[in-house]
């Protein structure tokens, strides 16, 4: 099943975004997921078109997010780790929930390898994330899935 690589819904005027994302910049790269809650936006006063907007204040009772990173090995995405984080959104406009991984090179240590490894080919690269958002907003709760990057589901 393919998954898309973000999702936008709206329910009783919150926005909730849900996004997984994979760079590989030059010099940079970076792998994670991330669950974005807002508010809707209200005009404050009838004479303002822009300037005036504002947005109201939200409230999401728990705000779940649940990274599963991939790496290719012989060809086929294999599972390396997982992480999960929790949030909660209290009378604010946004809030926003992230967990990724970043740097010069995005690799974690192959399983049998030493402390410090001798080579780069001790090290695996992650090459895909899988990640499941769930929001509890007034009693009621929402999942999102989104994926980026190799990954068997």
């Amino acid at each position: 099943m393919s998954h898309p690589s973000s999702r936008i819904e709206t329910f009783d005027g919150i926005e909730v975004k849900a996004t997984s994302f994979r760079t590989n910049a030059f010099v940079y790269r970076s792998i994670g997921g991330s669950v974005e809650v807002r508010g809707q936006k209200r005009s404050r006063d009838w004479k303002c078109v822009w300037l005036c907007k504002k947005r109201e204040k939200v409230k999401a009772d728990r705000i779940l997010l649940e990274n599963r990173y991939f790496a290719r090995l012989d060809g086929s995405a294999v599972l390396v780790t997982a992480a999960q984080q929790e949030g909660q959104c209290r009378d604010t406009a946004d809030c926003t929930l992230k967990h990724s991984a970043g740097g010069l090179g995005v690799k974690i240590r192959f399983p049998g390898g030493g402390t410090s490894p001798q080579t780069i080919d001790n090290l695996l690269e992650l090459e895909g994330v899988v990640s499941r958002a769930t929001v509890t907003i007034q009693g009621r709760q929402f999942t999102f899935v989104t994926a980026s990057g190799a990954h068997p589901d």
